[in-house]
């Protein structure tokens, strides 16, 4: 019996420092720099709207992870946050200062489809225009 426990023990051990490990890569050494990175697909914000109101799970397994470059109008800009279309939201690292009403093209990393609010999310975002 002691010695199950041992060997479950280590195996507890070994199982939490390979979690750890993997977190510790995704956030930190796994890092990517999207700027410089060309970008896996052109939109427009209706284009990449359209595709994902279409079909969400189909849009999300293309573009989730990708680098991509999408222009549209810009529907607010709050900080680090730019809006366009009111559904795309992009993150940048660094406050931005775009006009609310102009059309712009952001390069950044898909993060994700929220189908219940109807919004794409993108970080990393860089003006490319």
């Amino acid at each position: 019996m002691k010695k199950r426990l041992k060997w479950g023990l280590i195996a507890l051990i070994v199982l939490a420092i390979g979690v750890g490990g993997g977190y510790y890569y995704v956030m930190h050494a796994g890092a990517r720099d999207v700027a410089s990175e060309d970008a896996a697909f052109v939109l427009s914000s209706k284009q990449l709207t359209d595709a994902f109101s279409a079909d969400a799970a189909k849009s999300t397994a293309l573009y989730l992870n990708k680098t991509i470059e999408v222009t549209g109008p810009v529907s607010s800009v709050k900080d680090k946050e730019v809006v366009l279309d009111g559904t795309i939201i992009c993150s940048f690292t660094a406050a931005t200062t775009v006009a609310g009403g102009t059309s712009v093209t952001v390069k950044g990393r898909l993060l994700g489809y929220d189908d219940l609010l109807g919004e794409i999310k993108l970080d990393n975002c860089s003006l490319t225009n």
